[in-house]
């Protein structure tokens, strides 16, 4: 498969692992934090960056999957340190993101102090990262200032010297003017500012879109280039209709160089036929829900509230046909393991 096609992993979980795909490109990587937080981009050393596997990280971390983590240095300086940036992408403002967001640090740096009792690290080698928290917000309910987590305790006089003062970066895409966006003709900015117009009409979302188009075509890099196009096609998949993603997806590829057409070409046909698989998967899925479901009533005669909302939410075919063979010869619910 070459590096343009779109795959069913891509589009089945757009909504909530696209940011983390961007942000595989150091460019991207670049870009993003020119938005939020410029001071810092000066003094990052990006040739050394190295996004952090989820190995790495723990399962309480890991099951936070709008989350990526980089491991990085200064510029001119030897000292490392760690970005943890989190999109949040869900509708409601949540009050306590910081301390999520103190958590997780404190879940590296217990990571950290694993390692050098593993490799014996010596004591005046043990330094903890300094950790650079990032929210960065890209939902519709207006969300114009994090709380920090003093705000969240709200401890009581005179304890409130023992509570730490942590409070990460934070910016809501909402609240960005879209000349900050888009400042120094910023690639990633462009692709930002048409997430931020996806509700618009078709008419005004068609004009960001060429003005995106237009310039991630001429001032990306290759790979940022391909990042950013796939997100395109993927976020007016996802986000604008089929009836609309038939006509708009192929401006992208009218609007592109011709030496990427051919590849803007394949990233439209691969997400197309990804997405029909998809549809064909969540077809046999939600008819062995069913199947499942139905089998319960005729047997028992009911079906539990919390059965029926277990089975809805499964995903994996694998494990709904071992619940519906189990189904077939249960002489009670509590042998069926759901």
């Amino acid at each position: 498969m070459s590096q343009a096609a779109i795959t069913e992993k891509q589009v089945e979980q757009f909504p909530d692992l696209s940011f983390k795909w961007l942000l595989d490109s150091v460019d991207n990587l670049r870009a993003f934090l020119q938005i939020v937080y410029p001071d810092i981009v000066n003094q990052i050393g990006f040739t050394k960056v190295q996004k952090l596997s989820e190995s790495y990280i723990t399962d309480i971390l890991r099951e936070q999957r709008t989350d990526v983590t980089f491991l990085t240095q200064f510029r001119g300086r030897r000292k490392f340190f760690t970005l943890c940036i989190h999109i949040e992408q869900q509708s409601k403002p949540d009050k306590t993101m910081s301390y999520r967001m103190s958590l997780y640090a404190h879940l590296i740096w217990d990571k950290q102090r694993q390692e050098w009792k593993e490799k014996n690290t010596k004591r005046t080698d043990r330094k903890f990262y300094t950790i650079l928290p990032i929210v960065f917000y890209t939902g519709g309910v207006t969300w114009k200032k994090l709380r920090s987590l003093k705000e969240v305790i709200n401890p009581q006089e005179p304890f409130g010297e023992f509570v730490p003062q942590y409070a990460p970066v934070f910016k809501s895409l909402k609240e960005i003017p879209d000349s900050d966006l888009i400042a120094n003709d910023n690639p990633f900015g462009w692709a930002m500012r048409l997430l931020k117009k996806v509700k618009t009409s078709k008419e005004e979302f068609l004009l960001e879109l060429e003005e995106a188009v237009s310039c991630i075509s001429k001032v990306a890099s290759d790979y940022q280039w391909r990042k950013l196009t796939q997100y395109l096609i993927l976020l007016i998949r996802n986000r604008r209709g089929k009836t609309e993603a038939e006509e708009l997806i192929p401006l992208v590829e009218n609007l592109t160089r011709s030496e990427r057409k051919e590849e803007v070409r394949e990233m439209a046909v691969t997400a197309h036929q990804a997405s029909m698989n998809k549809g064909k998967r969540e077809g046999a899925l939600q008819e062995r829900r069913e199947a499942i479901l139905e089998t319960i009533q005729t047997k028992f005669q009911t079906v539990p509230s919390l059965v029926s909302e277990r089975v809805k939410t499964i995903k994996n075919m694998a494990r709904l046909k071992r619940i519906f063979n189990q189904c077939l010869t249960a002489n009670s619910l509590d042998e069926i393991k759901i």
